[in-house]
């Protein structure tokens, strides 16, 4: 089959994996190649998966269909729909949250001093979790890091480093402390063998509904496309 018949699609080269694999998501088409494997190797292995793939991009277009858009003046943080209050103001950006619970913002860019804010809280968050978790789980990642990254939510290198989406600050705080979870297992697992899963599910009993969540959810916390 030639190329050009192909869907458009990303690789990914991975340590950990052990036999090519394709992802299909809202974001698009993922190939995962293991270390060894060629690009040439990755195309004819979509190009045989590709009646799979097209069924996957009808059903993620269906299911897009049926989104419900968040409104304009609202802020999903930690799970919760919350009212946004954005004011343009001279001098020095701040932002809390009232009384109501509404995240309000004023600076001279309110959209920008919230990412910012985002960002910070995403950081702050996510490495309490993670010191907890790392305390209770044996092992602790070697740095952190909190990065836009494009398909994945979590991510362990083999010298130890852990990365995080910093929009998981949007998700519900289970789903999070999941995503936590689960990097900090390949620290003890650097697979996604039975003995992974196994210690996922020792200190995440609910690892599959939430799991679910980021699949049928997740484009929640991603901004809008387009």
């Amino acid at each position: 089959m030639r190329a050009e018949n192909l869907p458009t699609y990303t690789v990914r080269r991975s340590n950990r994996a052990r036999r090519l694999r394709i992802r299909v998501s809202f974001e698009g088409v993922e190939l995962v190649l293991p270390h060894r494997a060629t690009l040439e190797q990755g195309r004819l292995f979509v190009a045989s998966q590709l009646e799979w793939i097209e069924r996957q991009l009808a059903r993620m277009a269906a299911l897009r269909d049926q989104r419900t858009p968040q409104p304009a003046d609202t802020l999903l943080l930690g799970g919760v729909l919350r009212p946004l209050i954005l004011t343009v103001t001279a001098g020095t950006a701040r932002v809390h949250c009232d009384a109501a619970g509404a995240v309000c913002v004023s600076a001279p860019d309110p959209h920008a001093a919230l990412q910012r804010w985002l960002r910070r809280h995403a950081a702050d968050v996510l490495s309490e979790h993670t010191r907890l978790r790392s305390v209770e789980m044996g092992r602790a990642p070697a740095r952190l890091f909190f990065r836009e990254q494009r398909s994945r939510w979590g991510s362990c290198s083999a010298n130890g480093n852990i990365s995080f989406h910093w929009r998981l600050i949007h998700a519900p705080h289970d789903v999070l402390d999941y995503v936590v979870v689960h990097e900090l297992a390949h620290l003890h697992e650097f697979n996604h063998s039975p003995r992974f899963w196994a210690r996922v599910a020792a200190h995440c009993p609910d690892y599959l509904q939430h799991m679910q969540w980021l699949r049928s959810e997740g484009w929640r916390l991603r901004p809008p496309s387009g």
